[in-house]
């Protein structure tokens, strides 16, 4: 599946019988939430889904067309499933 935000709403809204604007406000409620505690530098878990959360980055040195450059540390953000998910995972690599 990949889907624009607003495709992935409409496809929870028909199956679930509700309005577009009430997925689409609790949708965007759900990303307020875990965009809040990334700022906070906390982590966000949804509990059989996964964990968002802010990880260091250290610098490093890339090379691109034979020209070496520093790559500064930075924090970026990095989602880990849940255990329900990753056992799907293995699952999947069988295929």
């Amino acid at each position: 599946m990949s889907s624009k935000k607003l495709d992935l709403i409409k496809e929870i809204a028909y199956a679930n019988g509700i309005s577009i604007a009430k997925v689409k406000k609790i949708f965007n409620e759900l990303e307020n939430k875990v965009s809040d505690e990334l700022i906070k530098n906390k982590a966000a878990k949804l509990l059989d889904f996964g964990t968002f959360k802010i990880a260091e980055q250290k610098a490093c040195k890339k090379v691109f067309k034979g020209k070496e450059y520093k790559v500064p540390a930075k924090k970026v953000i990095k989602f880990k499933i849940s255990n329900r998910y990753s056992k799907l995972q293995s699952k999947v690599n069988k295929i």
